[in-house]
């Protein structure tokens, strides 16, 4: 075939592993050679950088104020991780999860959800409890409630991609929903009289 072709399907190619919003791969005919220059696009790399630092921020400033409230109630230490810290530090995994799905890649942000979980519960927690054994005292119930709820969802969740290769809208929309009903159930058996 002709070195065309081969050099028009190498340059898709790189294109896809690159990504041509890091990399600008330009192809460059010269004396019967290919020359390939990679230019990197430092204003990107920068505003990168950027909107971690401000994530970071944020979920910093997330995490304080909740731990300021949630001791104002007289919360204990795991009610503040669950609900209050757990919601600062996901901000970002948000944050990507919207992005992706309005770019039309909503695999990368379910992918990133899963693994982050996966992540989160073996590795994080396993490493806390390796530092230092984990005693959960009163607040037995709470995580077991947890604990089953997240299970069951699973379950669910696990059935309906079985079942239609796919999270449609209406699961979604139950998993939010799931999310705000096994939050508000936690603080009421947590903090009697808050609700």
């Amino acid at each position: 075939e002709p070195l065309s072709k081969h050099l028009e399907s190498g340059l898709w190619e790189l294109r896809i592993k690159t990504g041509t919003d890091i990399l600008r791969i330009i192809y460059t005919f010269e004396k019967g050679r290919i020359i390939i220059l990679l230019h990197i696009f430092i204003k990107k790399l920068f505003l990168l950088f950027l909107g971690t630092a401000v994530l970071l921020a944020a979920s910093r400033a997330v995490v304080f104020a909740g731990w300021s409230l949630a001791t104002s109630f007289g919360a204990s230490p795991f009610l503040m991780g669950l609900i209050v810290i757990s919601l600062g530090t996901t901000l970002p995994e948000l944050t990507f999860g919207i992005r992706s799905a309005l770019a039309g890649r909503a695999g990368m942000g379910f992918g990133n959800a899963i693994g982050s979980v996966v992540f989160n519960l073996l590795f994080v927690l396993g490493l806390v409890a390796l530092i230092q054994p984990i005693a959960i005292g009163g607040v037995k119930s709470t995580i077991f409630l947890n604990l089953l709820a997240v299970t069951a969802i699973a379950l669910i969740l696990y059935v309906t991609l079985r079942l239609t290769n796919s999270v449609p809208r209406w699961m979604g929309s139950a998993l939010i929903l799931a999310y705000a009903a096994l939050m508000l159930v936690t603080l009421r058996l947590s903090i009697p009289g808050i609700l």
